[in-house]
């Protein structure tokens, strides 16, 4: 609710409340039927939905991350692992991003494995932190806050763009026939 429920958002929540439904029932989760309620229920809310690029794309890095989980279970070293899963997500999404966009972000991940963690470890918990610190009158802590996450997310901003005009970062594939 305070990122805004926009159409991601709407989406994240119903994948949550669909897994979380089902571990509060105490029902086996099953991958391919939480992802189809899950999409089900989006598309009943917002019919529009399946026809964003997405829509495709944020089902299609669930379904790597559930099933890949469900492959490798328990493993340690949890750094490794989240980096196998980013090479497996970014595989998955190869002929995705070449049949919407006719051409492969060759960066992609290595853009992903630097912004998630910025924004997730960084820039995420210091906008709440300032957000939180403004409700209770700490008005120079809450700007204190907002300032860090936005110099964070001004320092990954040059840096994604940075990356993005490196020659080669795009290979052109070519667009599908209509057919």
């Amino acid at each position: 609710l305070l990122a805004g429920m926009e159409l991601p958002v709407q989406r994240a929540v119903i994948m949550i409340w669909v897994m979380a439904g089902a571990l509060w029932l105490r029902r086996e989760l099953r991958l391919w039927h939480s992802l189809s309620l899950a999409a089900l229920l989006v598309f009943v809310l917002q019919p529009s939905a399946v026809m964003e690029a997405s829509f495709w794309l944020s089902f299609l890095a669930v379904a790597v991350i559930f099933g890949l989980l469900t492959l490798q279970g328990r493993q340690s070293g949890w750094w490794r692992q989240l980096l196998q899963m980013q090479v497996w997500i970014s595989l998955a999404m190869l002929p995705v991003l070449a049949l919407l966009f006719g051409q492969l972000p060759l960066l992609s991940p290595l853009a992903n494995l630097l912004a998630i963690p910025v924004v997730e470890l960084l820039a995420t918990p210091l906008a709440l932190l300032g957000a939180f610190a403004s409700l209770l009158d700490f008005d120079l802590a809450g700007r204190w806050c907002f300032h860090l996450a936005a110099t964070v997310l001004q320092g990954l901003d040059a840096a994604l763009v940075w990356l993005n005009q490196l020659p080669g970062v795009h290979w052109v594939v070519g667009a599908p026939s209509p057919w």
